[in-house]
């Protein structure tokens, strides 16, 4: 194994073992979701209307909007942490794919993409916040947006790993049983 390949291997437990933490312990911590009025955080959702903002907004309560900010202050954290996860597996999964591990190499910076997605979205939640109880629904509906596109964009990268996971281990396998 190459040095380069320790390395990336290390960052990818470490930011393995942060993002385990963040989903285990953190981000429950300050969850605002209403399990009792099926209501959830506008981030986990694939898309939301003007009418379940208020209604969500309304059942959370100053407190409850001020404990969102929170929220939203730690999710963004979490989002260099999983940018670095990504970032490094996919890094690490290229290194080792062979010729189209080169050939795809562009594809490190799919990451990016979803990392910047998910900032606007976290800023559009912020606006949201900040301007309720007076929302513009197109705002809303331009919010939603971006939390779909957000969404859409983790499909994407989560899509490409596991298709270069498969690839590099039938690769493996490959060369492992060639007939020679």
């Amino acid at each position: 194994m190459l040095v380069n390949n320790r390395k990336l291997l290390i960052i990818n437990v470490v930011f393995l073992i942060l993002f385990l933490i963040y989903h285990i312990w953190i981000l429950p911590a300050f969850d605002v979701g209403n399990r009792s009025l099926n209501l959830n955080c506008l981030d986990v959702l694939s898309a939301y209307s003007p009418e379940y903002v208020n209604k969500l907004f309304n059942a959370l309560g100053q407190d409850g909007l001020n404990r969102y900010k929170s929220f939203i202050l730690i999710d963004f954290t979490y989002i260099v942490v999983y940018g670095i996860l990504l970032t490094a597996l996919l890094k690490l999964i290229l290194n080792n794919s062979g010729r189209l591990g080169n050939y795809l190499k562009f594809g490190i910076w799919l990451p990016a993409i979803l990392i910047l997605s998910d900032i606007v979205e976290n800023i559009n939640t912020l606006i949201l916040i900040h301007y309720f109880p007076e929302i513009d629904a197109g705002y809303v509906g331009f919010a939603s947006l971006t939390t779909s596109f957000k969404w859409f964009a983790a499909s994407g990268v989560i899509g490409c790993i596991i298709c270069l996971i498969f690839y590099s281990a039938m690769r493996f396998l490959f060369w492992k049983f060639k007939v020679k």
